[in-house]
């Protein structure tokens, strides 16, 4: 029984692994173009004033003012 599968079971596999490393030759796909749609800007009382990122809110915590300036300089 069990050498009846091995003669059944060892050439399905052998089939198998040969139709799994075979491969088709396809053509290879090239890009379509397409025109992207424009978006209509949002409305004015959806906008929002833009907030400072991260970076000018730093420069403008650590940057030296005029006042701080003027007084260490005068010392």
């Amino acid at each position: 029984m069990l050498k009846r599968r091995l003669i059944l079971f060892a050439p399905m596999c052998v089939l198998a692994m040969s139709g799994c490393a075979s491969q088709l030759p396809v053509a290879p796909l090239q890009p379509v173009a397409v025109a992207c749609p424009v978006l209509a800007p949002p409305p004015a009382e959806l906008m929002e004033p833009e907030q400072p990122n991260l970076t000018d809110r730093l420069l403008t915590r650590f940057s030296a003012s005029p006042a701080t300036a003027t007084a260490q300089s005068g010392s």
